[in-house]
């Protein structure tokens, strides 16, 4: 899906997902929104692999399906300044440019 990180089963997303990014993730929830069993949540949050690039915190917004009281759909956007996308694009080609 245009280059994101799509998640499908319970095994990707904890041995993925959960295992390596949660753990330096720490977000701060400025809003949040429901309609019936949509949650949309609004903040800030920081990654130890932004840090690394010089960026201390992106906004996000993340959008929650719940059913049964589980989560069965989540959707995190990353909202990157001019700056911040830069930054994060200037990394992704350092590491795909071939080695010699």
């Amino acid at each position: 899906m245009n280059g994101a990180l799509l998640l499908t089963s319970t095994q990707q997303i904890g041995n993925q997902w959960l295992k390596d990014d949660v753990k330096t993730t720490r977000a701060t929830i400025q809003d949040v929104r429901m309609n019936g069993n949509v949650v949309i949540a609004t903040g800030t949050v920081s990654l130890d692999r932004f840090k690394k690039l010089g960026i201390n915190s992106v906004a996000y917004s993340a959008q929650y399906v719940i059913e049964n009281g589980k989560i069965r759909f989540f959707y995190p956007t990353l909202q990157f300044t001019p700056d911040q996308a830069a930054k994060v694009q200037a990394a992704q080609q350092s590491q795909a440019a071939p080695t010699r």
